[in-house]
């Protein structure tokens, strides 16, 4: 074989070579091409997806919010009812053997209003007449505008603006006869001397029973007839 008929051997050789790689490299391309194609189809899925996902969730999430809202509610307002309805059974059980009212008026005054609500409904399942405050401020006014003047008021001794001491201080230079009964959270803070030298008929600590509040009522309510008061 000569030079010349070597020389063209070798250039067919490269010139098949350099087609076969350039026939791959362009399979490679396309299928490149078609990956790179279904990628982004992909992204515009997911990014739709995603929009559709996102304001799925901004429209859902105020009402989920509110639902959770309302159930709260609800929740708080049964186990207040359910914790008043066995308070209240509570209190008609023991109302058997408790000494009853004959229909005397009582000013119940409590700054915490679910316990003004219990006391005064503890109070009329004995028989009296009870007005409900939740403020000194209310129950000074209550004693000042009522023509028949009330015949006893228990009232809570830490509240407030105006604690229970200085509100009886404040009853009696209306009523000056008036009999009163001091609540107090805490045996610590009042014990039954210092609450009758302090001008109050009887001590009560808080949480009452039905029994407790109606024996000390009535306690206090006839000491006062007794007196001549």
């Amino acid at each position: 074989m000569n030079e010349n008929s070597l020389a063209f051997w070798m250039t067919l050789a490269g010139t098949i070579c350099w087609g076969v790689c350039f026939w791959w490299m362009y399979r490679l391309s396309n299928k490149q091409n078609i990956l790179l194609a279904q990628l982004r189809e992909q992204g515009k899925r997911i990014e739709k997806l995603s929009k559709i996902e996102h304001d799925l969730i901004k429209e859902v999430h105020p009402q989920v919010n509110e639902i959770k809202e309302g159930m709260d509610e609800m929740i708080a307002v049964v186990k207040e009812n359910s914790e008043n309805e066995a308070a209240a059974r509570a209190s008609e059980t023991e109302a058997t053997s408790v000494p009853r009212g004959q229909g005397e008026h009582i000013l119940f005054v409590d700054d915490e209003a679910a316990l003004a609500r219990l006391g005064k409904t503890m109070l009329e399942r004995l028989g009296y007449k009870v007005t409900m405050k939740t403020s000194a401020l209310e129950a000074i006014a209550a004693v000042r505008d009522r023509a028949q003047p009330f015949d006893l008021v228990v009232t809570d001794l830490m509240m407030p603006v105006m604690d229970g001491v200085k509100l009886g201080s404040e009853l009696r230079l209306m009523q000056p006869h008036l009999p009163m009964v001091i609540v107090t959270g805490s045996s610590g803070m009042m014990n039954l001397t210092r609450a009758r030298e302090l001008g109050f008929g009887g001590l009560l600590t808080k949480p009452s029973t039905a029994r407790a509040l109606g024996e000390v009522v009535h306690r206090v309510l006839h000491q006062t007839t007794s007196t001549g008061k």
